[in-house]
């Protein structure tokens, strides 16, 4: 969890946050029970998946592509590990978990009519003066 970007939860509301790991939790262990019935399951690592389901919705939705593929290259990473520890992971419970979570971003995740980009690099020099990014972006005064 520690490798999910701090601004997920600020992109949609708290609830909806909450709301997407404990659909992706559930999703994950129905997932888990019709892959193995028998086995009992104790875990939120399908709540988990899920937030990874949400970031990548949001982030195809902002039109980062690149950055969503590193989320799926991520995902699949979790999959092999679970492959080789099989006995003690449940893949089911991850590949549940993850598409409830695509399917709750999907629901009520945000959308972007287009990429968010600024009107000018802060950086930028051709204006006379160079403001700090974050100054810039605020329209605040150094």
């Amino acid at each position: 969890m520690k490798s999910l970007p701090s601004y997920l939860p600020f992109t949609i509301s708290p609830g909806a946050y909450t709301s997407t790991f404990l659909l992706a939790t559930v999703a994950g262990n129905i997932a888990h029970m019709f892959a193995s019935p028998s086995t009992p399951v104790l875990g939120a690592s399908g709540g988990i998946c899920g937030l990874y389901g949400l970031l990548w919705c949001v982030l195809r939705s902002a039109g980062r592509k690149e950055e969503s593929k590193g989320v799926l290259k991520s995902m699949g990473y979790v999959l092999l590990m679970g492959y080789f520890y099989r006995s003690s992971v449940s893949n089911a419970s991850h590949i549940g978990g993850f598409v409830g979570g695509v399917a709750a971003g999907w629901a009520w995740g945000p959308r972007f009519k287009k990429r968010y980009r600024s009107k000018r690099d802060p950086g930028d020099r051709s204006s006379g003066r160079s403001r700090p990014a974050v100054v810039a972006l605020a329209g605040g005064k150094e």
